[in-house]
């Protein structure tokens, strides 16, 4: 059987290929569930789908492969069977005959014959034994949940989710959240040229999403986080606005406005003129320490990948001091 071997499972992680159907699946969770998803939750909706596929395919292969054994049904000649708890062995049935014990009542028994030519009998059409209630798949797949897959696996799974994810037109990312873009909201260019003076008048901003939701007098509570999620996405597509806000909280500054300082940084990444680092000369001590320790000039960053968010509150801005050494590759927010 396929997925016999928990090395063999690994392997079909390891290798994942993202295809339309898993695209096509997540869109309709999101149709379903009318709510905004961050990568998280599709990569185990994502799981959880593969994981009933791969299961499909199994039972259809084990089908093909021939009948579990339960004591109760009936087994005609020529009949193949498997035997679970026999190691998952096979044999064809080579001969039929009533049973012959009163404690059981009516029952038949069968022979069947295995591949290396030996043959054994087995109880057929016996309403009470204990493995009839018993239910079979390949072993691995019985105990394997989305959960154990997402954390031995589920950096590389979020990795390349998010990299098709970035490749389609169905699905639109604010943020940190996917949600299909034919169900959002329009935002007319009219709410969008209030919500510019309201900036201006602020000298630029910045603005919290309620409170500019508020002030434009969007206040259905039944479709809220729609609303929310919809307006974030016009002010995001519009080139007039700049989102300034912490990680998962939205906050809009005119772009405009903004200090000349800033919009020369970008704003994930801290930069820097070093271009190398001369490590020739360390010390041992020095060179375990340099192992270590890593920022963002260590790093060739992948825009699709995941990494878990890191905070560093500052007392001065870090603009002006040397990058402070992380044990991995982070954003500072």
């Amino acid at each position: 059987m396929a997925w016999q071997t928990k090395n063999n499972f690994a392997d079909y992680w390891k290798n994942l290929t993202i295809n339309q159907n898993d695209l096509n699946a997540l869109t309709n969770h999101l149709f379903e569930t009318e709510s905004p998803a961050v990568i998280e939750v599709l990569a185990t909706v994502f799981v959880n789908n593969r994981l009933k596929e791969i299961q499909a395919e199994e039972e259809l292969k084990q089908e093909e492969a021939g009948f579990f054994y339960h004591p109760k049904e009936e087994y005609p000649v020529g009949t193949k069977i498997i035997f679970p708890e026999l190691n998952w062995i096979s044999g064809v049935v080579a001969a039929t005959r009533e049973g012959n014990n009163p404690i059981f009542g009516d029952f038949s028994v069968i022979t069947v014959e295995f591949d290396d030519g030996s043959t054994k009998e087995f109880a057929s059409k016996l309403e009470d034994h204990i493995l009839n209630d018993k239910t079979y798949m390949s072993d691995t797949i019985s105990e394997i949940d989305a959960n154990s897959i997402m954390q031995e696996f589920g950096v590389q799974i979020k990795r390349q989710l998010s990299q098709a994810l970035a490749n389609q037109n169905e699905l639109v990312l604010i943020g940190h959240s996917w949600f299909p873009k034919s169900l959002l909201i329009d935002i007319g260019i009219g709410s969008l040229n209030i919500a510019e003076a309201i900036l201006d008048s602020m000298d630029g901003g910045p603005i919290g999403i309620a409170e500019l939701m508020k002030q434009l007098e969007m206040t259905d509570e039944e479709n809220k986080q729609l609303l929310e999620f919809s307006l974030n996405y016009a002010l995001q597509e519009d080139s007039r606005f700049d989102e300034v806000g912490s990680s998962g909280v939205f906050s809009w500054y005119l772009k405009r406005m903004e200090p000349k300082s800033v919009l020369e940084v970008p704003p994930l990444y801290l930069q820097s003129d070093c271009q190398s680092l001369e490590r020739e000369g360390f010390d041992p001590g020095l060179e375990k320490l340099f192992s270590e320790l890593s920022d963002e000039l260590t790093w060739q960053i992948d825009p699709h990948e995941v990494y878990e968010p890191v905070k560093k509150k500052c007392a001065f801005p870090p603009l002006v001091i040397p990058p402070i050494g992380v044990p991995a590759p982070c954003h500072y927010t």
